[in-house]
């Protein structure tokens, strides 16, 4: 969670300082916000998320931290005008699919395959009431 933060943080920051688009900073904040809104959610629905770390997770992850330092350098050094948009297109695709897994995920916990003894476990019910 900290790490979230942190990244958060480091994205309105520099959206602030106007190092990166606004719009870079957005698809971060936002997916981050949608992913805890789904958590409550499915929390009040009486599901439980256990989301597993997955590739797509940490490969958001790295194009995230690779945009962020890619944008400082770009900022100290004053070696490009600003972020090469490829870069950022690529993060920020990393960064939907990413949240979309994880969604998914959630939604698969909260609805649980059928356990086909439950369907028998009725008949047996009723069968040491009579």
């Amino acid at each position: 969670m900290a790490d979230k933060l942190l990244m958060i943080s480091v994205f309105v920051t520099l959206t602030y300082l106007k190092v990166i688009p606004f719009w870079i900073a957005a698809v971060v904040v936002s997916r981050d916000l949608i992913l805890s809104v789904g958590v409550i959610v499915i929390h009040v629905a009486g599901g439980t998320v256990h989301p597993s770390p997955s590739w797509l997770g940490k490969a958001s992850t790295f194009c995230q931290v690779t945009t962020v330092v890619s944008a400082m350098l770009a900022y100290y050094f004053k070696i490009l005008p600003g972020l090469p948009r490829g870069a950022a297109w690529v993060m920020a695709f990393f960064t939907v699919a990413s949240g979309l897994q994880y969604l998914v995920q959630g939604l698969k916990q909260l609805n649980p395959p059928a356990d086909p003894l439950q369907d028998e476990l009725p008949a047996e019910h009723d069968q040491l009431r009579s």
